[in-house]
């Protein structure tokens, strides 16, 4: 089998499910062979064990083959999934395949055992205050990493996939009849092997037909030969037609049109924008990846009612674009470019490798709760001193609408009149600024972001592009925008 044009085939896939309606998430993190020396100069020594058609894999086609997608669609193809996957709701598909890590790490497991285990307690007691307990759980745990006591290798079986479920895929150490079979290790009773196919080159060709369903016992089992237990996808073709259809075609053509919903507005026109850009990142270079969840808006009903409750209420720019565009909308993308473009961004990214952006609103429904976040400060302490009142200041006045996932929030910030003052970036972590003003208003900044391509909105991603060295607000017209959205722009 020709391993690179396989694995170039599942990323023309995953690419393709990059069209599909609904909530979807898709993770191409199919790196090329050579991408780690580390991993090159083992797969080229003695010592490397793994098995002739794993480390050609690993050789000629992906030094980590790693890809995930899940399609939630649209309520009016429910009923076709639950026909083809019954008690499925959603489609899901890819895994971890022939990961050289662990591989590795068993084939150094003598020095660990050697060299790094007994210098437990002795190394690191020199720099740490370590109890016995901590000690043996370090112990354990590298014995169990490096597979010192591996039960599947002591049985003949190296596993190439862990599956959620807890079961596992296996190749056999040892060949019969020239060829190494595929096992299906149960998560219950790990003795139970179950043979599924015949050669490493027949599992890899079987699961492509299957759309890389994962490769439990349960997706399995519509295709799986009742006297040799092996897979065979004739069995059921209509099936494997059928799925590879409907998500191979369900998704258009063009992406400008795969907007999950169709309200009118300004805002929701920016949210079809942003939405068709998240999904443009499958066209870029390198290994990539978004997940996309929109939910339809709310009502003008629903807006009075929480503008009542919330205590700075509802300004009218968040209540446009949550009436207009969606309650709740998740549109992430990462990139990790190739290492051309890395040196290209240098200027402007002197430290990253990988890039992701995307914003995700506050849920509607959770809105309420952000809004309480200056009574939180109130009950920190019962006799906050002159420092904590300063410390706290800051986050009076404010209306979070971004949560960042390290825990910072991007606000509005209104003055004594409900008016908006500006929006702000909150770093939870800094106690002396917390603040950053980047930009005067809401409409600026969802201009100025859409410019940046939705990046971060970490503050260390969008400082390059912050004026007066780092303190804001967003300047989208300096050398560094420029830099940036041409590597964008000329690859995707």
């Amino acid at each position: 089998m020709d391993y690179t044009a396989w694995t170039k085939r599942a990323s023309d896939f995953l690419r393709n499910l990059a069209t599909l309606p609904g909530t979807i998430d898709v993770e191409d993190g199919i790196q090329p062979a050579n991408a780690s020396q580390y991993i090159s100069d083992w797969l080229a020594s003695d010592r490397c064990s793994a098995p002739p058609e794993v480390k050609a894999f690993l050789s000629a086609a992906s030094g980590r083959c790693f890809f995930f997608y899940r399609w939630l669609p649209p309520q009016h193809l429910e009923s076709e999934i639950e026909a083809l996957l019954p008690g499925h709701r959603e489609i899901a598909g890819g895994g971890d395949l022939c990961d050289p890590s662990p591989l590795n790490l068993y084939d150094s497991r003598f020095w660990f055992r050697d060299v790094i285990i007994p210098q437990i307690g002795t190394a690191t007691e020199r720099q740490f205050q370590m109890t016995e307990q901590a000690k043996e759980f370090m112990k354990r745990s590298i014995i169990e990493n490096v597979g010192l006591n591996d039960p599947d290798r002591s049985t003949g079986r190296i596993v190439i996939m862990k599956l959620d479920d807890g079961e596992k895929i296996a190749i056999e150490a040892e060949p019969r009849d020239s060829t190494r079979a595929i096992l299906l290790i149960h998560a219950d009773d790990p003795a139970r092997r179950h043979v599924i196919s015949h050669s490493f080159d027949d599992f890899l060709a079987v699961w492509e037909q299957l759309s890389y369903l994962p490769p439990t016992l349960d997706n399995l089992a519509p295709w799986l030969d009742p006297t040799t237990g092996q897979l065979v996808p004739s069995r059921d073709l209509c099936r494997v037609k059928r799925l590879r259809e409907l998500l191979m075609t369900t998704g258009s053509s063009s992406i400008s049109t795969t907007a999950t919903v169709c309200p009118t507005g300004k805002y929701a026109d920016y949210l079809q924008r942003s939405e068709r850009f998240a999904r443009s990142v499958s066209r870029l270079p390198g290994q990539w990846g978004i997940d996309i969840s929109v939910s339809p808006p709310v009502t003008e009903a629903e807006a009075d009612e929480l503008e009542k409750s919330i205590p700075f209420g509802l300004p009218a720019p968040l209540r446009e674009f949550y009436t207009q565009s969606a309650s709740a909308c998740r549109l992430h993308w990462n990139w990790t470019p190739p290492l051309s473009t890395i040196q290209e961004l240098k200027s402007v990214f002197e430290f990253e490798t990988s890039l992701f952006g995307g914003f995700e609103f506050v849920p509607w429904p959770e809105l309420y709760e952000h809004h309480q976040i200056h009574r939180w400060w109130d009950s920190v302490k019962e006799n906050p001193s002159q420092e904590d009142i300063k410390m706290y200041q800051p986050w009076r006045n404010v209306i979070p609408f971004i949560r960042v996932l390290n825990g910072d929030v991007i606000a509005l910030r209104v003055d004594d009149d409900l008016q908006i003052v500006s929006v702000d970036y909150f770093d939870h972590e800094n106690y002396d600024n917390p603040v950053i003003v980047i930009s005067p208003s809401f409409e600026q900044f969802m201009a100025d972001w859409e410019k940046l391509f939705y990046l971060g909105p970490e503050i260390w991603l969008l400082r390059p592009f912050l004026s007066h060295q780092g303190g804001g607000p967003l300047d989208v017209d300096s050398p560094a925008v420029d830099i940036w959205r041409k590597a964008i722009l000329s690859q995707g």
